[in-house]
């Protein structure tokens, strides 16, 4: 009888412990970025220059929240800001706040998360590196897209990038990898759905791969992204982005697609969503630039 009521002893407290380690999920935080971005014109966010400050936060969802705080930074007043979850396909885990530039907004901040489960509260903060060494990047030139390769597997293309735009000390060169190229497909949205891999500034044209599960009659942005970024000592110091992006559709009803007032914005993008594009339909680069950048 004794030993009974000590295997059911033992059997209890291991249920308990097993029930304690999966309700005690760890808080986890992991490749904080903070960033400039140039971006092109038309969409959701107006085109400009950005600062964008974020990282990815384990558990997310319901009950969890995110704050930045600057710590260091050349004004004499230090910010802080809510991070807002946008999980993505890419990035389910993804907290972000784009700002406006602002000079101000330069240094380094501290990320703050709070998560809670019921009568679990956990709490943890992580630094995002210096951003020091901030470059407007120049947007690629003759952003298109072609359906030669397919309409699942568009090809990007374009002709380079302005020298007279490149900020002091730019070099378009693979030489340091301090500098490289993304292709990037999002949702009608604006939600990243497929990341490329890095690949080298002397690239002028890209295919968008069968593995980006592309679907038919469906409304994406492709965007092909100028990446720089500056290391030292192993550890990263600032980085920019470039953002060109393309309203893009696998199919549907013909719609109008012009400028519903002659100047492209977030109700022309919508109302070119509603209305449907033919397949392989391309807005031109200079109507449907889109400027919706989330996250990373």
């Amino acid at each position: 009888m004794k030993n009974s009521r000590r295997s059911l002893f033992v059997i209890a407290l291991a249920v308990h412990l097993a029930w304690a380690g999966l309700a005690q999920a760890d808080l986890t935080l992991s490749d904080n970025y903070i960033f400039t971005a140039n971006l092109s014109s038309g969409g959701v966010t107006e085109a400009g220059y950005y600062i964008s400050i974020g990282l990815n936060i384990s558990p997310s969802g319901s009950g969890t929240t995110a704050t930045a705080t600057q710590i260091s930074g050349p004004g004499g007043t230090l910010c802080s800001f809510t991070l807002n979850a946008m999980p993505s396909t890419a990035y389910p885990n993804d907290y972000y706040a784009m700002l406006p530039y602002n000079y101000e907004y330069t240094g380094q901040w501290r990320i703050d998360a709070t998560w809670t489960d019921g009568n679990q509260v956990q709490t943890a903060y992580t630094l995002t590196h210096v951003l020091d060494h901030m470059q407007q990047l120049p947007l690629a030139q003759s952003f298109s897209v072609s359906t030669s390769t397919g309409i699942l597997t568009p090809m990007l293309s374009w002709t380079g990038y302005d020298s007279s735009q490149y900020p002091s000390g730019m070099y378009l060169t693979e030489g340091n990898n301090d500098y490289w190229l993304r292709a990037r497909v999002r949702d009608a949205s604006g939600i990243i759905y497929w990341d490329s891999p890095n690949f080298q500034t002397t690239y002028t044209s890209y295919m968008i791969p069968e593995s980006a599960n592309l679907q038919l009659n469906q409304h994406y942005i492709l965007d092909l992204i100028l990446i720089n970024r500056e290391v030292e000592g192993g550890i990263p110091r600032t980085e920019n982005r470039a953002h060109n992006r393309l309203l893009y559709s696998t199919g549907g009803l013909y719609g109008d697609m012009a400028p519903l007032d002659g100047d492209v914005d977030g109700s022309d993008l919508a109302a070119w969503i509603a209305a449907g594009a033919p397949a392989g339909m391309i807005v031109s680069a200079f109507a449907a630039n889109f400027g919706k950048s989330t996250g990373q």
